[in-house]
């Protein structure tokens, strides 16, 4: 590892801001250092950045960046950016440097670079080639849902052609590829919902409460109408809240709400509400929620994500946990 690779490397994680930059002359030795600090299994998968962007400069088509995490240089991305010829909208190149591997950096260059090809004239979809054999990117472009499109790229044919349909933009966010979760549309709450959302949150609560510290139940309800009213003094148009209705992208039936709050001084947000409805639990729609949370507090440049949850909520717990939250205090009692 490169001497300024091991002194940066930790200054940089998994809630790191992820952004495209162009590549100047000050950041360009940084940008070509990071070639050094693949495996040697993966500089044989891809060229060294220095040689993409002297290819780069004479190709009239092609479009580069540097990948950055919040201000580190961590990896390179290039575009054929034109469907007027071969190979239409191609990612070219991709490569994450070897330190700032592992922290969904190359997922989320990926998924910008997606949002940039969805603005082009004529874009349908996406199409890359990867190598075969060991440190093959093949499952990573799996996951991200390119698919064999049953063409072949380079000198001996030795790379498979992958392609990503890009769809249609749309108003509402729609979220869901894999079959075993459920597709969800996401929305901006109705003054209406945001009423039927209210009077669910301080029943939850007050049952939450009772629970947890065995306090009477109408008690409970009237301080959750206090505690809710005061957390939202103007109602569903408090400040630096976000308010959002989850529907089922098959039938477009309700499923839950989401309630968020932004801190842009510390560059955090806050998850005050996930409510899945009671049909709809244990059926994956949670899990499409915090994937929906963790892409609209990346696009806020959002660093870290909060939330709060009760002990005894031990499957909220355990999917938080999954989802890659950890516990950073904890309020303890007992009973005399």
């Amino acid at each position: 590892m490169s001497h300024w690779a091991s002194q940066i490397q930790s200054q940089v994680g998994p809630p790191s801001v992820v952004s495209l930059r162009q590549v100047t002359s000050k950041t360009l030795d940084a940008v070509c250092e990071l070639s050094d600090t693949l495996s040697q299994a993966q500089k044989h998968m891809v060229a060294t950045n220095a040689f993409s962007i002297a290819e780069a400069h004479f190709s009239s088509h092609a479009w580069f960046r540097a990948i950055y995490a919040d201000e580190i240089p961590v990896g390179f991305i290039m575009l054929h950016d034109s469907n007027q010829d071969e190979p239409g909208y191609f990612l070219w190149r991709l490569m994450i440097g070897g330190p700032y591997q592992g922290m969904s950096f190359g997922r989320r260059a990926v998924e910008l670079l997606i949002e940039y090809v969805r603005t082009r004239p004529g874009a349908t979809e996406l199409m890359t080639s990867c190598g075969r054999g060991e440190a093959s990117p093949q499952g990573f472009y799996l996951k991200l849902g390119f698919r064999p499109n049953g063409k072949v790229h380079g000198d001996d044919g030795e790379e498979m052609g992958l392609s990503l349909p890009l769809g249609v933009s749309s108003p509402q966010v729609r979220l869901g590829c894999r079959k075993d979760l459920p597709v969800i549309a996401v929305r901006e709450m109705t003054d209406g919902e945001f009423t039927a959302f209210r009077l669910l949150m301080i029943e939850d609560y007050a049952q939450r409460m009772v629970s947890n510290y065995g306090l009477p139940l109408d008690e409970m309800r009237e301080h959750g109408v206090k505690l809710f009213d005061s957390a939202l003094p103007r109602g569903f148009s408090t400040e630096r809240c976000i308010f959002y209705t989850v529907t089922s992208g098959d039938s477009s039936e309700i499923v839950g709400f989401l309630w968020c709050s932004i801190d842009e001084d510390r560059k955090r947000g806050q998850i005050d509400e996930i409510f899945v409805l009671e049909p709809y639990r244990g059926k994956g729609f949670g899990k499409k929620i915090l994937g929906f949370v963790d892409e609209k507090m990346r696009e806020m440049r959002m660093r870290r994500i909060a939330l709060h949850v009760f002990a005894d909520n031990t499957v909220a717990v355990e999917l938080y946990r999954k989802h890659g939250y950890r516990v950073t205090d904890m309020n303890m009692h007992k009973w005399l």
